[in-house]
């Protein structure tokens, strides 16, 4: 067993940005001594040139499987090979399954029903606001996977954990490293109360290519997946386009029409994902969970709930006039029509007008075309 473990070990530190073909060498060879033997054709026959053959061998030389295991000892990273009994069964339906995993926590929370919540990095109040209520609830059904990225990321880890629930972070460099940086106390947060898992090995670095690679582990390990606010060119796309050829389920929260950070999420909806407003919309489309669903009352239904309390408690810090408040609270953060906005708080054309232009003045609000209005996140 030890000769098939360092030859996956090997594979992962020469390979490991090259997935399929990792899982191809590890079906073809099994050991390191019949992949020495056999290279040379195996890499010829794929056309691969001279010169990245060479490379190839020269790092596979280099390699000491002893040496590696004692690297990572050091740093605290514990290793899953495709055979060990906690490897996550899901995952190895997918057609690019690593057939190594490193890690740091508790690794039995890879045996739980897993949910893949993904979105923007610059989320906005209303998305981190859906992706809390939504995981508040879920996350007595599910573990919650998300990448450990800025925006909807940290916002589902964050909810996951303040529900006391496990959660897993599937990260797109080697676990020596943490990214971003400012998740480092989040990070050392889901190693005590979850886990974080990579296919790379230490010292591997973020690269963007490396982050769309990882994807396709947090849609491989969950059941769906869950996009809570996305760009048209948001990387969550490729978790979801990830997610649908693994065959797995696809949720989008809707939004704003007129927001870019939510045009992703509304062509997934156009393309067939099922349309999410609340945590129930989910469970649905899992029928052996709806048994528990007495049993867990749902705390946040609907999904898009209120953040008045919010607004109200900005709102004591604006110091604004009895005329101003009115006008403020006609406000929102989807764009209200001038019309609208003279309707609802009974006050002349002039003075909306001049309220209006204060708080553009202030940086407050800003200003649409078609005389269209929206408070600033």
């Amino acid at each position: 067993m030890k000769d098939r473990e360092d030859y996956l070990l090997l594979l992962n530190n020469v390979f490991c940005d090259i997935p399929a073909l990792v899982l191809e060498l590890s079906r073809c060879f099994k050991n390191i001594s019949d992949f020495i033997k056999g290279q040379d054709k195996f890499f010829r026959n794929r056309r691969f040139s001279i010169e990245r053959q060479g490379d190839f061998k020269k790092r596979t030389t280099a390699f000491s499987a002893d040496d590696f295991r004692i690297k990572i000892k050091k740093i605290g990273i514990e290793v899953l090979y495709e055979h060990s009994e906690q490897y996550p069964e899901i995952l190895k339906q997918i057609d690019d399954f690593p057939p190594v995993l490193y890690y740091q926590g508790d690794v039995s929370t890879l045996s739980s029903e897993m949910l893949g919540v993904v979105g923007v990095r610059a989320v906005s109040e209303y998305g981190e606001a859906v992706t809390r209520a939504l995981v508040t609830d879920l996350a007595g059904f599910f573990v919650v996977v998300s990448g450990l990225a800025h925006g909807i990321d940290t916002v589902a880890h964050k909810a996951a954990l303040k529900q006391g629930c496990k959660t897993v972070a599937v990260v797109g460099t080697g676990l020596d490293t943490v990214y971003p940086v400012a998740n480092k106390e989040l990070y050392k947060e889901i190693c005590n109360k979850g886990v974080v898992i990579s296919e790379y090995p230490p010292g591997i670095k973020g690269r963007p290519y490396r982050f769309p690679q990882r994807n396709r582990l947090i849609s491989g390990l969950s059941k769906g997946i869950i996009v809570c606010e996305a760009g048209i060119k948001s990387g969550s796309l490729i978790t979801a386009q990830r997610a649908i050829e693994q065959n797995r389920e696809v949720f989008a929260v809707p939004g704003s029409i007129f927001s870019d950070s939510t045009a992703g999420t509304h062509k997934l909806i156009q393309d067939g994902a099922k349309l999410v407003c609340t945590a129930e919309d989910v469970l649905q489309e899992f029928n052996y969970l709806m048994q528990f669903r007495k049993k867990r009352p749902l705390k946040s239904n609907p999904v898009i709930y209120s953040m008045e309390s919010k607004r109200e408690v900005e709102e004591k810090d604006l110091d604004l006039t009895k005329e101003e408040s009115i006008v403020w609270k006609c406000l929102s953060l989807e764009p209200v029509h001038v019309d609208k906005i003279v309707c609802r708080s009974e006050l002349s054309v002039h003075q909306v007008l001049q309220y209006l232009t204060l708080f553009e003045v202030k940086d407050m609000v800003e200003q649409l075309p078609g005389k269209l209005f929206k408070k600033r996140e």
